[in-house]
């Protein structure tokens, strides 16, 4: 099978080893990644896979697709290319796991890291995750829906990985 045949499955972070508490990439405990207000998704389960992805051999149809590539490097060229247009994500949102304070769901808080830093497993350095905006939800009676979305620049925010 030639490369260009080739189809890149979206694999998910659930479908790998590392799911949960064993995740090379973030502390599930304390953050998710970002998924939209109306979802359920546990630790965020659906999520795209980083590098670090290394398929659960419970899922043998997983396994079997995983092993058709070379790597993580010629999946994921391929899956940018075929998924996203030939063109990588700037950002990756996170959530903590806990609402930022009373009244607030945590979806109405989201932090977005460099996709780079997703992809490498680099979000949390020394116990902060560098983000490069903060979004966020603000009661604003002026608009449709009573709410407006709220962008802030850069920042460090403070989490321990265990």
């Amino acid at each position: 099978m030639t490369i260009e045949s080739k189809e890149a499955p979206r694999f998910e972070c659930g479908e790998c080893e590392f799911a949960g508490s064993k995740c090379k990439c973030i502390d599930h405990t304390k953050i998710h990644f970002s998924r939209s207000c109306f979802s359920c998704d546990d630790h965020t389960a659906h999520h795209m896979i980083c590098s670090a992805f290394k398929p659960n051999k419970a899922y043998k149809g997983v396994v079997a697709e995983w092993n058709d590539f070379d790597g993580f490097d010629e999946w994921h060229r391929l899956f940018i290319e075929q998924w996203h247009n030939g063109k990588a994500p700037k950002y990756v949102g996170i959530i903590r796991t806990e609402p930022t304070k009373e009244g607030r769901e945590v979806t109405d808080d989201i932090w977005d890291v460099p996709y780079e830093a997703f992809i490498n497993c680099k979000i949390i350095t020394n116990g902060e995750i560098h983000y490069e905006r903060y979004r966020h939800i603000e009661i604003k009676r002026s608009t449709p829906t009573g709410y407006i979305w709220m962008i802030d620049g850069k920042g460090t925010l403070k989490v321990v990985k265990q």
